[in-house]
């Protein structure tokens, strides 16, 4: 059974997380083919809106939902504090339950509760939503170089500022004029 933490207790109104949360633990084995893994448990991100994205015992996993721009230029989705937020992000691409982007930002929400760096996770935002998988969407994708992405992670980074919404409106043209 999952336990959510770190929810507002009230009279009046369910439990909401404050901040997004983890619910149950990342537990998984290998599979045979040596590139795949499984969930042993099922556990879950809760994010700041209350939406609750599961991670179900049995699911595999194999990060295929990553482009390479992102392992090129971050390093591997499942090395580092992005774990599992790398796991459920994953398995949301596969499932595709709820909008890409909307499984974008979960991902970077995730990322942070994870203790990424902010502006770290913003990088991975601009390469998920510049290369990352989209389903039921015909938009154009504002970069389509690893140079435009370069491009666009240096402003990143030296504008850590920049909202979400500002990344997503960065594009090959805008980056140049920079």
């Amino acid at each position: 059974m999952l336990m959510a933490v770190a929810f507002i207790a009230s009279a009046d109104l369910p439990p909401r997380p404050q901040a997004g949360a983890w619910m149950g633990r990342l537990v998984t084995e290998w599979l045979p083919d040596g590139r795949r893994f499984r969930l042993l448990e099922e556990f879950a991100f809760v994010g700041s809106s209350g939406e609750v994205w599961r991670a179900l015992e049995g699911a595999a996993v194999d990060g295929s939902c990553f482009p390479s721009q992102f392992i090129r230029y971050i390093g591997h989705p499942f090395a580092g504090p992005q774990r599992k937020a790398a796991v459920v992000y994953d398995i949301s691409c596969h499932e595709q339950k709820r909008g890409w982007r909307e499984t974008q930002r979960m991902f970077y929400e995730a990322a942070r509760l994870e203790g990424v760096r902010p502006v770290d996770a913003k990088v991975m935002y601009f390469a998920l939503i510049n290369f990352g998988p989209r389903w039921g969407s015909t938009l154009p994708r504002a970069i389509s170089t690893d140079e435009d992405f370069s491009r666009g992670a240096l402003y990143i980074r030296r504008h850590p500022e920049i909202s979400l919404p500002g990344i997503e409106q960065l594009s090959d043209a805008a980056l140049r004029k920079r």
